[in-house]
């Protein structure tokens, strides 16, 4: 999935909002010649890989400055290094808001950190916007209206791979494996959602950790089990690793 690729496309969207929303709140987070923008990155830790999102906002950001900016206002990406770490990303935030005063947060990743922070900016009514996680929490405009997702659901995702199975590989006997999380657990979910009184074709389903030392002993266990489709959900790096096994335990 390539989710920076697919950030770039709602930016666009973004971009038509942001001179208005500037315009209300510029007294407060703007000057005259630039819109600060706030960003939550996990540039190191063990979802890292996922620093390319971030890296690709700046990037397009610094391609829209330097073709005269916003209504002739610059953006100032401000993007931190929250190293997955929720209690990190709550610290961070209020330092965006209350010290660099940006006029709302865009695009951060992850389910953890975003969570920790929605409570914080709804409050103080500062735009939470194109959320990098399929969390359902997320998406919950009644109780936090300042807060919006971009991406489907986590369980939504696990249903359309479910349909695919049903459509193009009927009575497959399957197997999953997905990472020990709430992205893992609720995409699991969605698989067992989508393919309803079908669900017994789920032969096995193994829970792994991302720093788990252990995934070739899990594939071998899967492909023992008589599996003939393997549904993996976790972070790239390990889906490789993954790819590369299934492959040798042929």
């Amino acid at each position: 999935m390539n989710v920076a690729g697919r950030m770039l496309l709602v930016l666009a969207i973004a971009l038509t909002s942001l001179s208005a929303m500037s315009l209300q709140r510029s007294e407060d987070s703007s000057t005259d010649s630039e819109i600060r923008i706030g960003n939550l990155m996990p540039y190191t830790g063990p979802l890292a890989e996922f620093a390319a999102i971030g890296k690709a906002e700046a990037a397009y950001f610094d391609m829209i400055n330097e073709r005269g900016g916003i209504n002739g206002r610059k953006v100032r990406f401000i993007s931190r290094d929250d190293n997955s770490d929720p209690t990190v990303a709550l610290d961070l935030t209020r330092g965006l808001v209350e010290r660099e005063n940006v006029l709302l947060m865009f695009g951060s990743f992850g389910t953890p950190g975003n969570l920790a922070v929605r409570r914080y900016l709804n409050e103080r009514k500062i735009p939470q916007l194109f959320v990098a996680s399929g969390a359902e929490e997320l998406s919950d405009p009644k109780t936090f209206p300042w807060t919006m997702g971009w991406q489907p659901s986590f369980r939504a995702e696990g249903r359309v791979y479910a349909n695919y199975i049903q459509a193009f590989y009927p009575q497959r006997k399957i197997v999953v494996l997905w990472q020990n999380d709430q992205f893992g657990r609720e995409l699991y979910r969605g698989i067992q959602d989508g393919l309803g009184d079908l669900t017994r074709l789920i032969i096995v389903g193994v829970a792994f950790d991302i720093a788990d030392a252990h995934i070739d002993g899990h594939v071998s266990i899967l492909k023992r089990s008589g599996g003939e489709i393997l549904v993996f959900a976790g972070v790239p790096t390990t889906a490789s690793q993954v790819i590369r096994l299934a492959a040798d335990f042929k």
